[in-house]
């Protein structure tokens, strides 16, 4: 831990959605010029503290839980921990991740990759439905075609059925929830 940059965490809890976290960062740094933040989610709010401030960090407390600072940035609770393991893994392993990108360039490849991944799935469901219509067809069962709504479909209970079934209930589902 020592040798990978552990030091303290101050959680900053919020009463509203933190949007820009710059201003209570600026109200710790009056303090401790060398905070940073370490993750803004919602309305709470990490901040980075190194070791060598402890000194001050009762200061930056009192400074963070006065009345004025919590009702210019709706601050509604002020806690400080010593950053775990966890805390320095993750933090090594985001730093790896981005190698160089931003947190945007990153996402938009993330959804790239998404995208390709739900068009492969999506022609293996259409192939499959094609095969599901060729078994039914030679086995003199009519099939749904969407050129023609007009037939119904007179599904099997075979393993393809079911499986193209199924197949198209995940696909669904993934669109629908992520």
């Amino acid at each position: 831990k020592n040798n990978l940059g552990s030091g303290y965490v101050m959680r900053i809890a919020s009463s509203v959605m933190i949007t820009d976290p710059q201003p209570i960062l600026a109200e710790v740094q009056r303090i401790i010029p060398k905070a940073t933040i370490r993750e803004a989610k919602g309305q709470e709010l990490a901040i980075a503290l190194p070791k060598d401030d402890a000194r001050v960090f009762p200061q930056a407390i009192r400074a963070m839980e006065s009345a004025e600072v919590k009702s210019r940035l709706h601050v509604t609770s002020v806690s400080v921990s010593v950053s775990s393991l966890e805390d320095v893994f993750l933090s090594i392993a985001h730093q790896e991740d981005l190698n160089g990108r931003t947190e945007e360039e990153f996402a938009a490849e993330d959804d790239a990759k998404a995208a390709a991944a739900f068009d492969s799935l999506e022609r293996v469901y259409v192939k499959l439905q094609q095969q599901q219509r060729a078994e039914n067809h030679e086995q003199g069962e009519e099939m749904e075609d969407p050129a023609n709504p007009s037939k119904v479909a007179k599904p099997t209970m075979g393993s393809s059925g079911n499986f193209t079934r199924q197949l198209h209930g995940m696909l669904m589902k993934r669109i629908n929830h992520g």
